[in-house]
């Protein structure tokens, strides 16, 4: 009889272990893969391109702001500069660890920001707060707890109110169109529900694989992902005792490591899709394994120790801010526990697309979406039955099962 609890899904560690001893060859390395708080992040590889890069190489302008947060970040805005300027803006906001290149990697043909573009729309991305582009705050330094002290509460609510003022003190127009893939669409859902006035500045919001309404851990058909999720709470014990803050930059080291883990060559490239499709579900090869190591090596871009752990708080507790615990809840929201985010003051238009093989979402959290927003304009379940949470962005055949069915809605809106 075994003095603990025994479970299959810890046969994952001695894989994990395996591969992390064949990809990290140093101890700095592996500190750098969950670096606490650094201000050497050195030069990116050869051939890395940045958002402003991809932009001017598929044939764009370009322009680049910094946007200041009521609560001190400065946050780094992009504007694609097409051929018909004066068009409707489109605001992009991006994933978890990610940044405004998740929507650029695929280029001008397949991707929607390019799209957009093309077809005459006024296209802008910005970064949230911590990632690789916007590490700055008028008093704070990402050397320290109080830079690293936010989640997507945060970003919801000072980020992406400040990015639309900007875009439409900048424009002609009062009102924008919104698109956030995963947390992008988290962080929209904070600020519409606590900051309702900014309904009226959004003629439609389209939220690309949500992920504020989540299944419960138990749901996720992932090993892999139940292990992380149940054990999160022990590593962010661990990191903060450690002064960890920040959760996969985008260091150098970093970007070498998964270049040697998952490039083709590699004998653990299989491993680093495995883990891969695992997280974000399965992909029906709709990725090569080129493209994956160029996705792979633009993902990690940084986020905050204190967002991952909300993350796993809402798989549990709900749609709900951030839990400090009992004392200090009674403190802040004169409560043990902390409030759900009132959704059904989002009265913006809004629209859903979501992937079968989305482990980020069911039938049951769909549903539940539905009748929590009051103005959902379109539900559309993707006409593929491999269709996953990275599909949105890097997916090849998101142009037609996707993006060409958005670009029509959008322009309804005009």
């Amino acid at each position: 009889m075994l003095p603990f609890k025994f479970s299959y899904t810890w046969l994952i560690i001695p894989v994990i272990a395996y591969t992390a001893s064949y990809c990290i060859q140093s101890l700095k390395d592996y500190l750098n893969i969950f670096q606490g708080p650094s201000l050497d992040r050195g030069t990116l590889p050869v051939g890395y391109e940045t958002t402003k890069e991809m932009i001017l190489a598929n044939g764009f302008g370009y322009q680049d702001y910094r946007v200041q947060t009521e609560d001190g970040y400065i946050l780094r805005v992009h504007r694609i500069i097409g051929h018909q300027p004066g068009g409707l803006p489109v605001l992009f906001s991006h994933g978890l660890s990610t940044s405004s290149e998740s929507f650029l990697i695929r280029g001008r043909k397949t991707t929607l920001a390019f799209q957009l573009a093309d077809a005459g729309f006024d296209v802008w991305l910005y970064d949230r707060r911590g990632n690789w582009y916007s590490r700055e705050h008028v008093k704070y330094k990402p050397n320290t707890w109080d830079f690293w002290n936010f989640s997507f509460h945060e970003s919801g609510y000072y980020d992406t109110p400040a990015v639309i003022d900007h875009t439409i003190s900048l424009t002609n127009h009062s009102k924008i169109i919104f698109v956030g893939h995963s947390m992008g669409s988290t962080d929209y859902a904070v600020m519409a529900s606590l900051r309702p006035e900014y309904n009226d500045k959004v003629k439609l919001a389209i939220f690309l694989g949500p992920t504020w309404i989540t299944p419960q851990i138990k749901e996720l058909s992932s090993p892999f992902a139940r292990f992380i999720f149940n054990g999160f709470e022990l590593f962010y014990q661990f990191a903060m005792r450690t002064s960890i803050y920040e959760i996969l930059p985008k260091e150098n080291s970093v970007i070498e490591t998964l270049e040697k883990c998952c490039k083709p060559s590699s004998k653990l490239q299989t491993a680093c899709l495995w883990s891969y499709r695992q997280l974000v579900g399965e992909d029906a090869n709709s990725i090569n394994e080129t493209e994956f190591l160029e996705m792979a090596t633009h993902w990690p871009s940084g986020a905050s120790l204190k967002t991952y752990h909300h993350m796993n708080q809402i798989f549990k507790l709900g749609f709900v801010q951030y839990d400090y615990g009992e004392k200090e809840n009674l403190i802040r929201y004169k409560n043990v526990t902390p409030p759900a985010y009132p959704l059904h003051k989002v009265t913006s238009p809004v629209a859903i697309y979501w992937g079968n093989t989305d482990p980020f979402l069911n039938e049951r959290t769909i549903k539940e979406i539905e009748q929590q927003f009051p103005n959902i304009v379109e539900n559309h379940r993707i006409e593929d039955t491999i269709f996953n949470h990275a599909d949105y962005v890097f997916a090849r055949k998101s142009k037609h099962l996707l993006n060409n069915r958005i670009i029509k809605l959008i322009k309804s809106f005009q």
